[in-house]
């Protein structure tokens, strides 16, 4: 009897740190201000800088149609997608400390998240036409190490859509 109990009340305690982690990463989504009409005629979130800069990217200015959301139960990992005119990709990649380049090879398995494809319709819903791949790492002060994962989604000519997956794992 004991040990049912037992299993029970972990079962309600494994249920709960599930349902904050989802609350966490609905609230935390940055758009408080709502849609504004992008430079291209899309929809455009308002999205804090400081969401990247926590992570140790700088966004470009003109970056646009700018998505974000992060989330921790023991740790730490954000999801983020914006557009970028593909005259500055190079500029931007340069801003990067990376410990893969951007080259040609599959999509991770990070960017495949169902709870994401589901919840977030701004997010990779399945592997572009063109792109490339990367990783690149941020030294925090405090804390553990940001690694960041990239999609580079270059099918279009003139946007690059950059799709990045930032954890302390």
């Amino acid at each position: 009897m004991a040990r049912r109990l037992y299993w029970v009340i972990l079962g309600t305690i494994v249920a709960l740190a599930a349902l904050a982690t989802l609350y966490e990463l609905n609230s935390r989504q940055s758009a408080p201000t709502g849609p504004e009409p992008g430079p291209s005629g899309g929809q455009q979130a308002v999205v804090s800088m400081s969401a990247f800069e926590e992570v140790g990217i700088t966004l470009p200015s003109s970056a646009n149609n700018i998505n974000a959301v992060s989330g921790s139960l023991q740790n730490f990992t954000s999801y983020y997608r914006f557009d970028l005119p593909r005259s500055e990709l190079e500029q931007f990649q340069s801003t990067l400390s990376w410990d893969e380049p951007p080259h040609a090879g599959a999509v991770p398995a990070t960017f495949a998240d169902e709870f994401m494809r589901r919840e977030f319709p701004w997010w990779l819903q399945q592997p572009p036409q063109q792109f490339t791949v990367g990783a690149a790492s941020f030294n925090r002060d405090a804390g553990a190490p940001i690694k960041q994962a990239f999609v580079f989604d270059t099918s279009d000519q003139q946007t690059v859509v950059v799709y990045i997956v930032a954890s302390d794992l």
